[in-house]
């Protein structure tokens, strides 16, 4: 085989050397009953929905539907009421409690939900699909003004794929092209030393 074949059967090679990036997957999450304090009350629909996943980056995705619904009182002190936000969800067949704390807060100018980032994250076994890694993300909702107040509440999903950790017996595409391109050099340099 000549050298300039040999070189683009390398490179093909390490083109060709792919895994998938995407992955959809079913969730589902269950809902939370109202919590009120003083006369505002805070609570989440169950949602259902879909995610694709993307191994080259953390996915954001809604996993509930919340409400908090305000009742303006010039009369509310400055006061809060803390409490766990438990709900299972389920990652295709996967069912996993997750938890974050949270704290309804009332104000003289304005009353506020917030969900806090929780200590850790919960990890989802696909099996032959690989593991993704769920963390519920922080909010804030502040309501400055009387009524229903709608939002979503959002987790991130980092997805490892199964089977991607690179095999040190097994050059990389990237470092496949850097050899092609030496060895272009190379026999370019030993072709111009043959036509002198």
């Amino acid at each position: 085989m000549r050298l300039p074949s040999l070189l683009g059967f390398i490179l093909l090679i390490g083109a060709s050397q792919s895994f998938a990036t995407t992955l959809s997957v079913n969730i589902s999450t269950t809902a939370f009953a109202p919590v009120q304090f003083y006369a505002d009350s805070f609570w989440l629909d169950a949602y259902t929905g879909n995610v694709t996943l993307d191994s080259t980056a953390p996915v954001t995705a809604t996993i509930n539907n919340a409400h908090f619904s305000v009742v303006a009182s010039p009369d509310y002190p400055f006061d809060q009421t803390p409490f766990p936000l438990n709900r299972m969800l389920t990652v295709d067949s996967m069912i996993q409690a997750v938890s974050q704390q949270a704290a309804m807060h009332t104000t003289y100018m304005a009353d506020d939900i917030t969900g806090y980032l929780p200590l850790g994250s919960t990890i989802y076994n696909l099996g032959a699909d690989g593991s993704v890694d769920v963390t519920l993300n922080a909010f804030v909702m502040n309501a400055f003004s009387a009524g229903m107040h709608d939002f979503d509440v959002t987790a991130t999903f980092d997805w490892t794929p199964a089977g991607t950790q690179p095999n040190p017996s097994i050059p990389e595409p990237g470092t496949l092209a850097l050899m092609g391109i030496a060895m272009t050099g190379l026999a370019l340099r030993k072709r111009g030393r043959i036509h002198r």
